[in-house]
């Protein structure tokens, strides 16, 4: 399992997006599961699904608005890959 956590909000979350999609693309298929999870705020959801339809980013993006997941895998900062 790959969970990449990110914030449309951080310069350096936006660039994870391309990388997270062509690590997606090689491993489809694979029993390999590459989610991305965005910790923005419910109010920008419409923003964030327009970033990843910008970048053409088709894995699974889950929603931790607040926080719950990142909390339990400590999640310090964003970006972050565990």
């Amino acid at each position: 399992v790959f969970l990449q956590f990110w914030s449309g909000s951080a310069q350096a979350s936006l660039l994870t997006l391309e990388p997270t999609q062509r690590l997606f693309d090689a491993f489809v298929g694979k029993d390999v599961a590459i989610v991305s999870v965005n910790q923005d705020d419910q109010s920008t959801h419409d923003l964030v699904k327009r970033l990843l339809a910008d970048r053409k980013a088709l894995y699974p993006t889950l929603a931790d608005a607040e926080k719950g997941v990142g909390n339990a895998l400590r999640v310090a900062e964003l970006p972050c890959t565990i």
